[in-house]
Formats: C-alpha cells, sequence, structure tokens
C-alpha cells in the first residue's frame, strides 16, 4: 500500500505480466486501486452504538478507517500512511498493542477508563497481504443490557421485598396486638383490676379461644374477689402461691360494727326489702374499709367484722381503723337521713375497735377455708362493741387503741371494764373526733369534764365525783355515761365497795 500521488489517498496496484501467442513476454498490464470505497463502507458499517471497525497492514498502518482523513499524515512534507499510534484515537492503539503482547484474536482491554471488547482477524491467505480487519467496541454494549436488566430485577426484586415486610408486619401486627392486648389484660388481672374490657378483634381462633379464657378468669377471679379479701388475692396472684392452711402471731387492730335494734327491724320488712337495704348498707361499709386500708373479715348477720395490718402489713393499723369508724358513723348518719327522706328505716349502728396481737391466716380445711383472725383482740373488739349499748355511745375503743392514737384522736374515758376470760380489767373509751380536724367546743368541754369526774371517782370521792356528774348533766342532760355514773356514785355512797376495789366494772 502506497499514498497516490494524483490525490493523496491509500491505493494499491495489481498488476500481471503480458505475453504473445508464443508466450513471450512483452509486457506488464497494472491498475491502481484506490481505497477510498473500504473506508467509505467502514464508515457506514455500525458496529454497536459506539463501536468502530479498521484495516490494518503488517506495519500496523491504517489502510482503511470510517474517518478517511485520519489514513494519511504529512512527513517531512511527503504524505504516509498514518500508523494506528500516530491518529491520537487511544482505543485503535491500545487494540492493536494488546493484539501484538497477547495474539489472541478477542480480548478485553481498558482505554481512558473504559473497558472495550477489541477483535483481530487476518485477511484469507489467498490474499497476498498481511491485513488484519479489528473492531473495537465498549464492553457495556454488550453487557449494559444484561446490567440493565439485571438491575431492573433487583429494582422488582427489591419492591416486592419491601411489599412482603409491610404485609408481614401487617400480618404480624394482626397477631401480636391481640396478643399484647391479652397480655396487659393478664397483667391488670394480676393486678386485681377488671374494670378494663378485652376486645383484641382477632380472627385468629386461638386468640379468640384465649381471649374467651382470659375472660372467664377475670369473672371467676372477681368473683372470688367478693368472697375472699380483695388484698389477699392478689398477694396470691402476684406470688404465684395456692392457698394453704396456716397462720401467724401479728400485732392488729380489729372492727365490729353492728346495728342498734336491727331484730324488731327485721320483722318490719318483707327479705327482699331488707336485704336491698342491708346491701346498701354494706356497700357504704366494705367502701368505707378499703379506703381506709382495712380487710373486710366477714359479714355476721346485721355485723361487720374487719381488721387492719393484714395481709398488707400497717404500722399505722390502730389509727386507720380510728380513721375508718368515723367516717363508718358519718356515713351511717348521712345515709341514716336520705332514708328518713325516703320513709326508709333507719339503721343506726355502734362499733367496737381493739389493737392486740391475734392469729391471721387462712383456716377451715384443705376443701373450704376462710382468711381470718383468733384471738382475745377479737374477744375484745366484739364486747367492746356490744358494751355501746350499755354506755350509749357509737363508737368504743380498746385501751392499746387509745395508747396508739391519743396524740392524734379525741377519746373520752368511760371506764375500766372486766373483760370475759381476762384476768386483767382494761379501760374503755368513746372515740369522739380526729385531733387534725375542727373540733366543736362542746365536744372538747365534755371530754375534760368527764374525764376530771371519772378520776374523782375511781379515787373513791364519791361525794365530789358526784357532783361533777352533775354539773355535766345539767350542760348534757342526753349524755347517757354521765347519767349513768350518777347512779353509781349514789350507789357507791350507800354501799361502799371493799378496799380491793379498783374501779372495775
Amino acid at each position: 500500500m502506497y499514498i497516490l500521488f494524483t490525490d493523496k489517498s491509500p491505493g494499491i496496484t495489481v498488476s500481471c505480466p503480458l505475453r504473445n501467442a508464443q508466450g513471450q513476454f512483452i509486457g506488464v498490464f497494472g491498475i491502481d486501486i484506490v481505497l477510498d470505497s473500504m473506508s467509505s463502507f467502514l464508515q457506514t458499517l455500525k458496529v454497536g452504538e459506539r463501536g468502530i471497525a479498521f484495516i490494518i497492514n503488517s506495519q500496523d498502518e491504517l489502510v482503511a478507517y470510517p474517518d478517511i482523513t485520519r489514513i494519511v499524515r504529512e512527513h517531512n512534507g511527503k504524505p504516509t500512511p498514518a500508523r494506528v499510534d500516530e491518529i491520537g484515537e487511544p482505543r485503535v492503539a491500545r487494540c492493536i498493542e494488546e493484539y501484538r503482547a497477547n495474539t489472541k484474536s478477542r480480548f478485553t482491554f481498558t482505554a481512558d477508563g473504559i473497558t472495550y471488547i477489541g477483535s483481530v482477524t487476518s485477511f484469507p491467505k489467498s490474499f497476498d497481504n498481511d491485513w488484519k480487519i479489528a473492531m473495537v467496541v465498549p464492553r457495556n454494549e454488550f453487557i449494559g443490557s444484561l446490567r440493565d436488566t439485571a438491575r431492573n430485577t433487583l429494582l422488582v426484586a427489591g419492591i416486592i421485598l419491601v411489599i412482603a415486610i409491610i404485609v408481614a408486619g401487617i400480618l404480624s401486627r394482626s397477631i401480636s396486638h391481640p396478643v399484647t392486648v391479652l397480655a396487659d389484660e393478664a397483667r391488670q388481672l394480676q393486678n386485681f383490676r377488671f374494670d378494663s374490657t378485652i376486645s383484641p378483634n382477632s380472627h385468629i381462633r386461638e386468640i379468640r379461644e384465649l381471649q374467651s379464657a382470659l375472660g372467664c378468669a377475670k369473672i371467676a377471679l372477681a368473683a372470688f374477689g367478693k368472697y375472699v379479701p380483695g388484698e389477699l388475692v392478689r398477694q396470691l396472684v402476684n406470688r404465684g402461691q395456692a392457698a394453704h392452711i396456716g397462720g401467724q402471731r401479728e400485732e392488729l387492730t380489729v372492727f365490729f360494727s353492728d346495728i342498734q335494734g336491727f331484730t324488731p327491724i327485721s320483722e318490719l320488712l318483707e327479705p327482699e326489702p331488707l336485704m336491698n337495704h342491708l346491701s346498701e348498707y354494706f356497700d357504704h361499709a366494705t367502701n368505707v374499709i378499703s379506703t381506709h386500708r382495712g380487710t373486710v373479715d366477714k359479714y355476721i348477720g346485721d355485723a361487720v367484722m374487719a381488721f387492719w395490718g393484714a395481709p398488707t402489713p400497717e404500722s399505722d393499723h390502730a389509727y386507720l381503723a380510728c380513721l375508718a369508724a368515723l367516717d363508718y358513723q358519718q356515713r351511717v348518719q348521712q345515709l341514716n337521713a336520705k332514708w328518713t327522706a325516703e320513709g326508709k328505716v333507719i339503721l343506726p349502728t355502734r362499733i367496737g375497735i381493739h389493737s392486740g396481737e391475734v392469729i391471721v391466716g387462712n383456716m377451715g380445711s384443705a376443701e373450704r377455708m376462710n382468711y381470718s383472725v383468733l384471738g382475745d383482740a377479737v374477744n375484745i373488739a366484739s364486747r367492746l362493741e356490744g358494751a355501746g349499748k350499755v354506755y350509749g355511745t357509737t363508737i368504743i375503743a380498746g385501751e392499746t387503741v387509745y395508747q396508739k392514737t391519743a396524740d392524734r384522736m379525741i377519746f373520752r374515758p368511760l371506764d375500766r371494764v372486766a373483760v370475759l376470760g381476762r384476768k386483767q380489767s382494761i379501760m374503755i373509751y368513746e372515740l369522739l373526733g380526729n385531733k387534725e380536724d375542727e373540733l366543736t367546743e362542746t365536744i372538747v368541754q365534755l371530754c375534760d369534764s368527764f374525764t376530771t369526774a371519772l378520776e374523782a371517782y375511781f379515787r373513791r370521792d364519791w361525794a365530789e365525783a358526784l357532783n361533777l356528774f352533775l354539773a355535766i348533766q345539767i350542760k348534757f342532760p342526753q349524755d347517757r355515761p354521765t347519767q349513768l355514773f350518777i347512779e353509781r356514785c349514789r350507789t357507791m355512797s350507800a354501799n361502799p365497795p371493799g378496799n380491793d376495789w379498783d374501779g372495775t366494772t
């Protein structure tokens, strides 16, 4: 190949000898072939989107190239064929360089940061020149579609995954939310709270069955709590323990209340109205005791027995019992006023409270038991309630209650009494009020005057005691203890007791 002189284009000359009929050489026939048409063909040849095809000779000179202007260059003022490394196309130069280095017909290489696929094929051997046709194509044009497909596949897979996660989240929430609601409900049940409503609204049969079972357990436990002290049930649930027979010695305060004259009242009313009337009374009584952290032991006919200090320990159990007794009587007065307005019978009430050591625990049999208290303090509290009928009082407290709460409560000493089953007598007191409340001057005056008169009585100074009690009667003519001691003073003056008398009744 050389550059034609006429149009400075690359070309080749094809020639053959001419001979006559006798075979004698007579000349040479030759023709110059311009190679522009090959470059024009390569220009129209589409090798991918950005690929290129070209032809080189054995000296790596361009024979044909899509841009024909690059095939020829000036060298010392003379046009010469351009080499592949002289046209300013790194991909073309790197392709031939890689081919010469590895002698593989197909290979990959990098030029200007782009990876290409190169292919170099030799012309047939029948062609006398060692020409080669080369093609260079960016690798992305072959695998780009695969990469796009992979990217789209990943995108679709990602979308499906997100949808699956959302659906799984919705499904898991449809399962976990009802379970969470039921778990919270179980905790409420453990804390002995029955006011919430179970409504997980699950379509899962097992959860609905669990909901039904938990609802039944709630009803059963709520009913159980109406027969057994609520705090005791709460402790059993929290501890995960079963109830068993047994008790322990504790210092508690015991409370007894009883309705005055209940027998004639029960004879006046029909059973159903009587039960409804008592139910309203017991509702208020139980509410007062529970408000002051007491435990209702049992209802004995029209009487209520309660205690403080168990099952939850209370260091100030005597004071709480006093507060409950005062509140109890105030509530009874309100109820009686209401019942009077409604034309119903009233239920005046007496209360006795005493503190002391008792046995507290589960009593009864393995089949049926009751959480209750036994001991001397129980008997005394019961008798103090009954003593209210003698002294005409509403709340009588034992000496131990007075000792524990005298700094915060107003008491009137009533008497020194003997208690059945005890060798020693005890002082008893009427509980009149709480020092934190605004007390009337009348109550304070009655307490002070009565205390002074009673001290004279215990000194065996019958005349002085009688005069003091008579003075009290003038101001408080309806006071039953004053009337009682006036009678006693007169009796003692007429028939003095022996020297061993200590004031015990």
